[in-house]
Protein backbone atom coordinates (compact mmCIF):
# COMPACT_ATOMS: atom_id res chain seq x y z
CA UNK A 1 0.00 0.00 0.00
CA UNK A 2 1.41 3.39 -0.94
CA UNK A 3 0.38 7.02 -1.08
CA UNK A 4 -3.18 8.03 -0.30
CA UNK A 5 -4.36 4.49 0.36
CA UNK A 6 -1.65 3.94 2.97
CA UNK A 7 -2.34 7.31 4.62
CA UNK A 8 -6.08 6.54 4.77
CA UNK A 9 -5.47 3.07 6.24
CA UNK A 10 -3.04 4.44 8.84
CA UNK A 11 -5.42 7.22 9.88
CA UNK A 12 -8.36 4.81 10.16
CA UNK A 13 -6.23 2.44 12.22
CA UNK A 14 -5.15 5.28 14.52
CA UNK A 15 -8.71 6.55 15.02
CA UNK A 16 -10.06 3.07 15.76
CA UNK A 17 -7.43 2.44 18.44
CA UNK A 18 -7.48 5.81 20.21
CA UNK A 19 -10.17 8.34 21.07
CA UNK A 20 -9.76 11.47 18.93
CA UNK A 21 -11.12 14.86 19.96
CA UNK A 22 -11.18 17.89 17.66
CA UNK A 23 -10.43 21.10 19.56
CA UNK A 24 -10.48 24.83 18.80
CA UNK A 25 -6.95 26.29 18.69
CA UNK A 26 -6.58 29.24 21.06
CA UNK A 27 -4.31 32.20 20.30
CA UNK A 28 -1.72 31.26 22.92
CA UNK A 29 -1.36 27.87 21.22
CA UNK A 30 -1.02 29.54 17.81
CA UNK A 31 1.71 31.86 19.13
CA UNK A 32 3.59 28.95 20.74
CA UNK A 33 3.24 26.95 17.51
CA UNK A 34 4.63 29.92 15.57
CA UNK A 35 7.60 30.17 17.92
CA UNK A 36 8.29 26.44 17.50
CA UNK A 37 8.03 26.78 13.72
CA UNK A 38 10.61 29.57 13.79
CA UNK A 39 12.90 27.46 15.99
CA UNK A 40 12.53 24.29 13.88
CA UNK A 41 11.57 25.79 10.50
CA UNK A 42 13.25 23.08 8.43
CA UNK A 43 12.41 20.15 10.66
CA UNK A 44 8.78 20.58 11.74
CA UNK A 45 5.59 21.47 9.87
CA UNK A 46 3.04 23.98 11.17
CA UNK A 47 0.79 21.05 12.03
CA UNK A 48 3.60 19.39 13.99
CA UNK A 49 4.25 22.64 15.86
CA UNK A 50 0.55 23.12 16.64
CA UNK A 51 0.09 19.67 18.14
CA UNK A 52 3.33 20.03 20.10
CA UNK A 53 2.24 23.44 21.45
CA UNK A 54 -1.19 22.07 22.40
CA UNK A 55 0.36 19.04 24.10
CA UNK A 56 2.80 21.20 26.07
CA UNK A 57 0.16 23.75 27.07
CA UNK A 58 -2.35 21.17 28.29
CA UNK A 59 0.28 18.73 29.62
CA UNK A 60 -1.02 15.96 27.35
CA UNK A 61 0.62 12.81 26.05
CA UNK A 62 1.27 13.21 22.33
CA UNK A 63 0.64 10.00 20.38
CA UNK A 64 2.63 10.04 17.14
CA UNK A 65 4.61 7.99 14.66
CA UNK A 66 7.27 10.73 14.50
CA UNK A 67 10.56 9.74 16.13
CA UNK A 68 12.14 13.21 16.28
CA UNK A 69 9.63 15.13 18.42
CA UNK A 70 11.10 14.05 21.76
CA UNK A 71 14.64 14.86 20.58
CA UNK A 72 13.63 18.34 19.45
CA UNK A 73 11.41 19.19 22.46
CA UNK A 74 12.67 17.23 25.50
CA UNK A 75 9.88 18.48 27.79
CA UNK A 76 7.27 16.94 25.47
CA UNK A 77 5.60 13.74 26.70
CA UNK A 78 5.46 11.38 23.72
CA UNK A 79 4.03 7.93 23.05
CA UNK A 80 5.50 6.65 19.78
CA UNK A 81 3.53 4.29 17.54
CA UNK A 82 4.94 2.23 14.72
CA UNK A 83 1.84 1.43 12.67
Amino acid sequence: MIGKAAAKANLNNFMEKLPVEIVHVEKDIMFKAGALKCQFRRDLSYNDCTIIALSLNQKLLLHTTEKEFKKKVPSLKVVEHGF
